[in-house]
């Protein structure tokens, strides 16, 4: 299996994760409508914000399943990863910190 087909099967299996998400969502709708809010606001969104965050969820994960997506796509056409640095970013390798550190210590 190449990386983009790998990308291309995981997408898939995320869309059957908010398949059966919608199939949740149907049955505390029925039954407890009130319960249905407080899933929707806490851990649907976490939910939905480590996968693909289809309902644009603020917040979200520090590296979701679409980041993910992007670097095997990406890799998979042989366009290197690159850190929040612009440094290049070898394959299995992730960055120590998901932002460019040089911002914390800027001055003024």
């Amino acid at each position: 299996m190449t990386r983009t087909e790998a990308a291309r099967k995981l997408r898939e299996l995320a869309y059957e994760i908010y398949d059966t998400l919608e199939e949740m969502e149907d049955i505390l709708r029925e039954v407890a409508p009130e319960e249905l809010e407080r899933a929707e606001a806490y851990w649907m969104a976490h939910i939905d914000g480590a996968l693909l965050n289809l309902k644009g969820w603020m917040g979200g994960s520090l590296i979701s399943l679409e980041d993910t997506l992007t670097a095997l796509e990406e890799e998979g056409n042989n366009h290197p990863r690159r850190g929040a640095n612009g440094l290049v970013i070898s394959s299995g390798q992730s960055p120590l910190f998901p932002f460019d550190q040089r911002e914390i210590f800027k001055k003024g």
